[in-house]
């Protein structure tokens, strides 16, 4: 069987490559090792609740069912040093969503995802109370990368390298790139270079602020959330984050962002505290918030496999699988991740 080819090992491509590994489906991935990639600056949080609403996307359950599977056979292979399941512990900000709280954790959807509230947890104030999301939790997106790569690297199946597209072949029976044929090519290189084949592909930058600082008093119990996040990183380190800036990618700081997130964390959390760095991340993000994967119209061996934006630890191996369903047993794609919904009808009808 000639391999897959995968462009890009952020998140996407390395959740794909796995699902591919496990099926026995060979695959070949290309990453220009780009360090302020989104993947590569991702806080790396997985949280099954929306907290605006306190909902859940109606395949929630689907996604900790694939997020679990994926963990249980790939730590042992991979080493478990990147995975940190935690309680996140969502901090009331008024006494309308406490009760909204108390509501929703009754349902049948949400009582699987929602604890039953807490008043209490020092140092951090929380004059309304609080509730907890026990299925949820945070990956060292970095480190787990850099296993996935020397996973491929043992099976001569990554190459560090730009990917040019001119050198990219197509014929009847597959494609060609840098003399070797392949079955077909998945492009997981979040907002991808412009290209005629992928114009249509709307993808919106999002740039985010985030913050290490040092809080020698505070205990590392649970994630955090009080309007932005506070992640236990151990050795009295914590990340805070994280600003929404849409439609920027640029890797500018702002002082006043930096300043704004820093002082919101102090007036949550009453600790002594102090800031050791900042960064920026760029998550590729979708108008209706739902990921892009599927094969172009035109080019059924060219596929998709991007926009996972904030959630993609959480829904990154269940949209694998997808992906792998479509690519290998021609399953269709459920409309809401589908790439059709964004091509013009007349386009679908190209062979």
């Amino acid at each position: 069987m000639k391999p897959c080819l995968i462009i890009g090992q952020g998140l996407a491509g390395s959740f794909i490559a796995l699902e591919l590994i496990k099926r026995n489906i060979p695959c070949f991935v290309i990453d220009a090792g780009d360090e302020n990639s989104a993947s590569r600056k991702a806080a790396g949080l997985w949280n099954p609740v929306s907290f605006k609403r306190i909902t859940a996307h109606d395949s929630v359950h689907y996604y900790l069912k694939s997020l679990q599977e994926h963990w249980q056979r790939w730590t042992p292979i991979l080493g478990d040093d990147f995975l940190h399941p935690l309680p996140l512990v969502r901090i009331f900000p008024d006494q309308t969503y406490a009760n909204d709280w108390d509501v929703k954790s009754d349902s049948p959807k949400m009582a699987p995802l929602l604890n039953t509230p807490i008043q209490e947890q020092p140092p951090w104030k929380m004059p309304f109370g609080a509730g907890i999301v026990s299925q949820a939790g945070w990956l060292d997106v970095p480190l787990y990368l850099k296993k996935v790569q020397l996973l491929l690297s043992q099976k001569s199946s990554f190459l560090k390298a730009q990917f040019v597209w001119n050198d990219l072949e197509m014929h009847n029976e597959g494609l060609q790139y840098n003399g070797q044929e392949y079955s077909q090519v998945i492009f997981c290189t979040g907002l991808f270079d412009a290209h005629p084949w992928l114009q249509t592909i709307p993808l919106i930058p999002n740039k985010g602020h985030l913050l290490e600082i040092t809080a020698p008093h505070l205990t590392p119990q649970n994630i955090i959330h009080y309007g932005n996040f506070c992640v236990p990183l151990g050795s009295e380190r914590f990340r805070i984050g994280s600003s929404y800036e849409w439609e920027k990618a640029d890797d500018s700081i702002s002082t006043d962002i930096v300043q704004e997130l820093f002082m919101n964390f102090g007036e949550h959390c009453d600790t002594q505290n102090s800031l050791i760095s900042t960064y920026v991340g760029h998550r590729p993000t979708v108008k209706d918030r739902n990921p892009i994967i599927g094969s172009l119209p035109e080019h059924p061996r060219m596929a998709i496999f991007n926009g996972l934006g904030t959630k993609g630890v959480l829904q990154g191996p269940y949209l694998a699988s997808l992906l792998a369903d479509h690519l290998y047993q021609q399953q269709p794609i459920p409309k809401a991740f589908s790439i059709d919904r964004f091509l013009n009808k007349d386009r679908l009808n190209t062979p």
